[in-house]
C-alpha cells in the first residue's frame, strides 16, 4: 500500500504530512463556517458602499448637468454680456387659440373690440397692441399636449424655452407639471440624423446635448439621460426648428415620430416658423403662436432694464457720462417709440438708448450699434466678410 501511494505521489510519501494537511483542511472549513455570517455581512456592506457610490456618481453627474444647463440658459438671451435672463425677462405667454366656430349656428355679435381682432399666427401685431388673451406655458402644457411655439424672428421663442428650462430646473409653480421632469434643451441644427437613429432615436439627440456640456459631464451623460426617458421623466426643448428649411425639417419629423414610438410618454416643446411646419405637427406637436408683448409687457421690460442697469453697469462706467442720466428719463423718451416691437428690437432699442450709442430709428440702426458696441474694429471687417460668404451661399 506504502508502495502504491509512493508511485502515485512520488518519491516519498509523508504519513504525518497527508494527516497535518487533513487537519489544517477541516480547520479552514470550520473556521469559514462560523465565519460565515461575517462574510455575508461583509458582501452586503460592500455592495451597500457599492450603491452608495453609483448614487453620488449619478447625483454628481445629475446636480452638474443641472448648474451648466441653467449657466446656460441664462445666457440664451441679447443682453448676456451684461445680465443674467431672470434679471431682464418678462414671463413668456402664447396666444388663447380661438373658440372654435360652429357652422350650424349664427356667430355671436363682438362684445368688445378684442372679438374683431383677427387671427393670423404669421402677423401679431395687433394681438399686441390690443392684449389678446393670452396663457402661460404652464396652462398650455397642462393638458398633456406637446407644443411647438410659432413666431416670427425676434418674438422671443428662444427666450421661452430657456425660461421653461430654467424654472423646471428651479422646480417652480411656473413650470406647471413639467417641473418634476428633467429638460433636455438642444438645438435641431445640431441633431444628425442617420441609419443608426432609425435603431435608437436617443443616440442624436444625447449627441447633441452632449455638444452642449463640459468634456467632464459629456461621457456620462449617456447614463443620466436614458433613463429619464425609459421612465418618461425627460421634457425635450428643441431649438431652431425655424432656422431649417422643409427639406430639413423632414428627416426630423420623422425623428420626432420615432423617438415618441419608442419611448412614450415624455414631453416635448420646441421653437419653429410661422408656416411651413406641416410634417413637424403631423409628429404631435401642436402649433401655437407665442404673444407679442403688449404695452404693459414693453413697460415692464423696461422698468427690469433700468433696475438691473443701475446696479451692474453703472457702477462700472465713468463718471459724467450717459450712466449719470435718470432711467426715468430714458423710458419716457422710449415709450413714445416703441410700440410693436419685437423683444428683439426693443431690447436693442433700449440697450442702444442706455449705451449712448443709438444710431437712428430704424431696427437696422440699433442691429448696427449691438455689432459695432460687441466687436472690435479688427473684428468687424472678418465679420461682415463672413456674412457676405453666408449671403453669397
Amino acid at each position: 500500500m506504502l508502495d502504491f501511494l509512493t508511485g502515485i505521489f512520488g518519491y516519498r510519501f509523508d504519513w504525518p504530512e497527508l494527516f497535518a494537511g487533513m487537519l489544517v483542511g477541516v480547520v479552514l472549513a470550520w473556521a469559514l463556517a462560523r465565519m460565515r455570517p461575517i462574510l455575508n455581512w461583509l458582501m452586503e456592506f460592500f455592495r451597500k458602499q457599492a450603491r452608495v457610490v453609483g448614487e453620488r456618481l449619478a447625483t454628481a453627474s445629475t446636480n452638474r448637468y443641472q448648474v451648466e444647463l441653467l449657466t446656460r440658459a441664462q445666457t440664451m438671451h441679447l443682453a448676456n454680456p451684461i445680465f443674467v435672463l431672470d434679471e431682464v425677462v418678462i414671463p413668456p405667454h402664447l396666444l388663447a387659440p380661438p373658440q372654435p366656430a360652429d357652422p350650424q349656428q349664427e356667430e355671436p355679435a363682438p362684445e368688445d373690440t378684442l372679438s374683431v381682432v383677427p387671427n393670423l399666427p404669421d402677423w401679431t401685431y395687433l394681438s399686441g397692441v390690443y392684449s389678446a388673451p393670452t396663457i402661460s406655458l404652464a396652462d398650455a402644457l397642462s393638458n398633456g399636449a406637446n407644443l411647438m411655439i410659432t413666431g416670427p424672428p425676434g418674438s422671443g421663442k428662444t427666450t421661452a424655452l430657456a425660461y421653461l428650462t430654467i424654472r423646471c430646473l428651479l422646480k417652480e409653480p411656473e413650470a406647471g407639471i413639467t417641473a418634476e421632469l428633467v429638460p433636455v434643451l438642444i438645438n435641431a441644427t445640431d441633431l444628425k440624423i442617420d441609419r443608426r437613429s432609425e435603431k435608437d432615436p436617443l443616440n442624436p439627440l444625447i449627441a447633441a446635448a452632449q455638444r452642449t456640456v463640459s468634456s467632464g459631464l459629456a461621457s456620462r451623460l449617456p447614463g443620466y439621460l436614458r433613463p429619464q426617458f425609459r421612465q418618461s421623466r425627460a421634457l425635450l426643448l428643441l431649438d431652431g426648428l425655424d432656422q431649417m428649411t422643409p427639406e430639413e425639417l423632414s428627416p426630423i419629423a420623422d425623428w420626432l415620430n420615432h423617438l415618441q414610438k419608442e419611448f412614450p410618454g415624455n414631453r416635448i416643446v420646441a421653437a419653429g416658423p410661422v408656416f411651413g411646419y406641416d410634417g413637424i405637427a403631423q409628429a404631435g406637436l401642436t402649433p401655437v403662436s407665442i404673444a407679442p408683448w403688449s404695452e404693459h409687457d414693453q413697460r415692464s421690460f423696461l422698468s427690469r432694464w433700468a433696475v438691473s442697469w443701475m446696479q451692474y453697469v453703472v457702477p462700472t462706467l465713468p463718471k459724467k457720462r450717459i450712466g449719470d442720466l435718470d432711467p426715468a428719463l430714458i423710458t419716457g423718451w422710449l415709450i413714445g417709440v416703441i410700440r410693436g416691437l419685437t423683444p428683439l428690437e426693443l431690447t436693442l432699442r433700449t440697450w442702444a438708448a442706455y449705451a449712448g450709442d443709438i444710431r437712428g430709428a430704424r431696427a437696422v440702426d440699433s442691429l448696427e450699434a449691438y455689432i459695432t458696441r460687441l466687436l472690435s474694429r479688427n473684428e468687424l471687417q472678418p465679420a461682415e466678410a463672413a456674412a457676405l460668404t453666408w449671403i453669397n451661399e
